[in-house]
């Protein structure tokens, strides 16, 4: 529409009583996230797309559009309660309204607000076609812009892939295949291609239970915008995948002892204690969340020798849970906590002998920015000395920081910021004062702290001088998250060890059992899924760790931690590597490199479930998954970059270069062209991702083009 003639628009809709001139869609619109109409009342028409239970979605007819594609033909028409009964989709009605953005600045909804008049012009329309979606138009543009062009309009998707599964009623995050998983990262970029799925919003409609990497073919609905993403209204119709069964971890080893830490989500009993606020469940959720918990600790961590936990409410409901496993002793301290949780220890009583458990810190204050004085740890770090099969001495520190929430208020955000810094330095000296007391003890930190693994004021924190190295960082990094927020994967809870404790080290794992799975099954008391918000970290260490273990695991395990895809690569780094002896799953594997420093092998192409690597004495069991992609080199040619890949499916792949997608094709069985177009910055550090199935490669690998 040109100039004068949207100008002859915003002229109608300030005169007062004159009849208003019909105002295309596009037009109330514009090419940005605020209308050019905003505030302003306008007489627009359109054919009904989708109710919801405070107005409907109305789209121009094709015949309507014009040309310009940074112009929506979709909006919204917020009535505040139901609409009529006869406003169904196929309708075509004019509204006559003011032009509101609701929600924040750069972060809203054009919608037009409790309309003065609808009429019904005509039904039985048939909706407009919906525009096909793909992660290309979603990273076009930067931030909440990437799809405004689209907002209010019909659009489906080929496919997507669940980040984040089904809560509250029905809803769930994803995206389009070839996306890498969202993840929090130093230079996360926003995940733009990250869309909100409704499955319940339009009235009548079936909310779908999805669990995270479920794949879901042909969603079709209008782009709402809601909660600070694009959301995708459901059509109805639409279905969804039996849900998975959650897949154990590995199981110890003769000569592993194993340090679960496990968040358990408010845990409390339905007992209302006087005088406190403490959370209260009724009877079915007490005894349910208990059976819950057996079930996974029995089936999924196979009966951890010391379990950490976080989040309970007081010593007896933690006696309750060890009554549920067999052998085990509770133990915990009451803190602060105003919603009253706490910190404790379940002990397994054939193994490990405890020496004592102490509470500290739990007086300790702070002086607020305000000059007022607080408590410092409402959580306060309880302290196991314990001993391992009546000879191996150790020290598990429990933890529970601070929460994030509240950190971006201006208000309360530098009160929470300065506690949580406090928190970890308190945490830094506590362990230093347990390394001066017994200096060759391995003492190791566990616990929810909530923190992401490259926070300078928390981990970095501990980290310092060499005092601590996080376990967490030695997985791969999409295979290392606890945590699942709005659809991207963060790491809160972590395993941190002394250097003593290094040479005991034998591997660490998440469960996928948690976060990945949807509210609803929370109160199924029948499967283990879903007890927490946090998925659980179980760290395994050697009683008696050998001379070649003790020399190169800890390099090792950032290998053989993660799971491992067959005919991928696996490299093993030590001191004085044998020529021979190293075997997998009792067979000496084809070498691809081999120096006395390093072995490189791949995974058997027949390789499932898992696999045994071996060395002499040292053993290790690696979880083995159908596709676990990886960048094993990277070459510059004419036609572009050079990709050897391993753990993909060649009908499932996908690579992004600097975040945005690259035209593929294949040179050999593991060796890809990625074009490098025009529009790909140059001279600047890219990272290269290679996609497949659920799970990308580590973000590790950067290329500089010229």
């Amino acid at each position: 529409m040109g100039v004068n003639r949207l100008a002859a628009i915003i002229a109608l809709g300030l005169a007062p009583g004159a009849a208003q001139e019909l105002a295309p869609i596009h037009a109330i619109q514009g090419s940005s996230v605020i209308s050019p109409l905003a505030n302003r009342s306008v007489t627009t028409s359109g054919i009904v797309t989708a109710r919801r239970a405070g107005g409907f979605f109305i789209q121009a007819r094709d015949s309507d559009w014009d040309a310009d594609w940074n112009t929506s033909e979709g909006l919204y028409v917020f009535t505040s309660s139901s609409p009529a009964a006869g406003i169904q989709s196929g309708v075509e009605v004019r509204v006559t309204g003011t032009v509101v953005e609701f929600g924040a600045a750069g972060a809203s909804l054009t919608e037009i607000s409790r309309p003065s008049a609808i009429t019904v012009l005509s039904s039985g329309n048939a909706l407009p076609a919906p525009l096909e979606l793909a992660r290309e138009q979603l990273q076009a543009g930067w931030g909440l812009q990437n799809a405004e062009r689209f907002e209010g309009m019909r659009v489906t998707f080929r496919q997507v892939r669940v980040t984040q599964p089904s809560f509250g009623n029905g809803l769930f995050f994803a995206v389009p295949p070839g996306t890498p998983r969202p993840q929090q990262s130093l230079d996360w970029d926003g995940s733009p291609e990250l869309i909100r799925v409704d499955s319940a919003g339009q009235p009548g409609n079936r909310a779908l239970i999805v669990a995270t990497g479920a794949s879901l073919a042909g969603l079709s609905g209008v782009l709402d915008f809601g909660s600070g993403a694009w959301t995708l209204l459901l059509d109805p119709g639409a279905g969804a995948p039996e849900l998975p069964r959650a897949s154990p971890l590995i199981r110890p080893a003769a000569g592993e002892f194993t340090i679960a830490s496990m968040n358990v989500a408010r845990f409390a009993d339905d007992v209302d204690d006087p005088l406190i606020s403490d959370p209260v469940a009724t009877t079915e959720e007490y005894q349910g969340r208990l059976r819950k918990f057996a079930l996974a600790a029995n089936s999924i961590l196979w009966q951890p020798d010391i379990i950490a936990l976080e989040e309970v409410e007081k010593l007896s409901v933690a006696e309750a849970m060890a009554a549920r496993l067999e052998g085990y002793r509770a133990y915990l301290e009451e803190g602060s906590d105003p919603s009253s949780i706490d910190v404790g220890f379940l002990i397994k009583t054939s193994r490990v002998s405890v020496r004592s458990v102490q509470q500290f810190g739990k007086d300790t204050t702070y002086v607020r920015p305000d000059g007022r004085t607080e408590i410092l740890n409402d959580r306060p770090p309880l302290v196991l000395r314990a001993v391992i099969d009546q000879h191996r001495n150790i020290t598990v520190v429990v933890n529970h920081l601070r929460s994030k929430s509240g950190l971006d208020d201006p208000t309360s955000g530098p009160r929470i910021l300065l506690k949580r810094r406090l928190q970890a330095e308190f945490l830094r000296d506590l362990l230093i004062n347990l390394r001066k007391e017994t200096p060759d003890e391995a003492v190791v930190a566990v616990g929810d702290f909530n923190s992401f693994q490259f926070e300078p004021a928390t981990m970095g924190v501990l980290a310092a001088n060499g005092l601590t190295q996080n376990l967490t960082d030695w997985l791969r990094a999409d295979h290392n998250y606890s945590y699942l927020f709005n659809g991207v994967a963060q790491t809160l809870d972590h395993v941190l060890v002394t250097p003593p404790a290094r040479p005991l080290v034998s591997r660490i794992a998440f469960t996928r059992l948690n976060a990945s799975y949807p509210e609803a099954l929370a109160s199924d008391y029948t499967r283990p899924e879903r007890l927490s918000d946090h998925e659980w970290v179980m760290a395994y260490f050697l009683t008696d760790p050998k001379p070649f273990t003790a020399a190169s695991i800890t390099d090792n395990a950032t290998f053989l931690a993660g799971p491992q895809a067959p005919e991928s690569l696996v490299s093993l780094f030590g001191a004085g590597l044998p020529d021979r002896g190293i075997q997998v799953d009792g067979a000496e594997p084809t070498a691809y490199y081999r120096s006395p420093a390093q072995f490189v092998f791949r995974v058997p192409a027949g390789a499932a479930g898992s696999m045994r690597v071996s060395l002499g004495d040292w053993s290790v069991e690696v979880p083995v998954v159908a596709w676990n992609p990886a960048i094993d080199g990277i070459e510059a040619t004419p036609g572009g970059l050079q990709l050897h890949v391993s753990g993909v499916n060649a009908a499932d792949v996908a690579v992004t270069i600097g975040n945005m997608p690259a035209p593929l094709r294949w040179a050999a069985p593991r060796v890809l062209i990625a074009d490098t177009p025009d529009y790909l910055p140059r001279g600047v550090p890219l990272p290269v991702v290679v996609t497949s199935g659920e799970y990308s490669s580590p973000r590790s690998r950067t290329v500089i083009l010229q």
